[in-house]
């Protein structure tokens, strides 16, 4: 059974999910488990789901990362490839956002690899 929040990839050629299904592939094989023992300790629902996830056929929600990140003993931020940004754009929008909006980030990015603000807290 499928998260219901994954979504079908638009291209199975994506790269980027491509990747994705890699480090996942590769986490797994690391930690020595297989698909079924995958499974069958409740990470996800189907052998072919993971199949899925694994060949980058299928967007992987952040929930489905957090869980597998778990299963396998890595942080999400193993699973997901280091995507390009543009550092001036992206430092102009953190410093136009809200308090409230800090604090949702931080939330979110905390799941990924740790505090935004350690001093904030």
């Amino acid at each position: 059974m499928a998260d219901e929040t994954d979504e079908m990839a638009p291209n199975e050629d994506d790269a980027f999910f491509v990747e994705v299904g890699e480090r996942m592939r590769a986490a797994r094989k690391a930690c020595g488990l297989s698909m079924r023992a995958v499974v069958a300790q409740g990470y996800v629902g189907s052998q072919a789901h993971l199949s899925q996830l694994e060949r980058g056929q299928v967007r992987a929600s952040l929930h489905t990362l957090s869980r597998l990140a778990d299963c396998y003993g890595v942080p999400v931020r193993e699973l997901v490839p280091p995507a390009p940004i543009d550092r001036e754009a992206f430092l102009r929008r953190v410093a136009a956002l809200t308090d409230d909006e800090l604090r949702t980030l931080d939330v979110t990015l905390n799941l990924i690899e740790g505090p935004l603000h350690p001093e904030r807290e």
